[in-house]
């Protein structure tokens, strides 16, 4: 039984097994899972738990990530190639948008 319908989480009551396996151990579906984790949360909430930021926490006016060096000169060289910033994203794993954040602020 899953904790927040009530089951226990103690060493005698666990074992390791595959989702498949899980499914048909409680005769559940995985699927349900989603709903799970919404129970969940409602029953922490109960307990007082606090969930994201604190409230009336905020940026610092200003703040901006920053990027490695050596990612900014490697955006630099592709675009200098005429890659586009969605090429230029899919050669360094990463989405087009921060390449053109990267160009914007590091100029090309």
């Amino acid at each position: 039984m899953p904790r927040v319908l009530g089951g226990l989480d103690i060493e005698g009551n666990k074992i390791d097994v595959c989702e498949a396996c899980h499914s048909k151990i409680h005769n559940r579906s995985m699927l349900q899972h989603t709903k799970l984790v919404t129970q969940g949360i409602v029953k922490a909430k109960e307990r007082g738990a606090r969930f994201g930021a604190p409230k009336g926490a905020k940026r610092k006016l200003g703040w901006k990530k920053s990027y490695s060096p050596d990612l900014i000169k490697n955006v630099q060289e592709l675009r200098a190639k005429g890659l586009s910033y969605r090429k230029i994203g899919q050669e360094l794993s990463m989405c087009f948008a921060t390449v053109g954040t990267i160009i914007k602020r590091h100029g090309c």
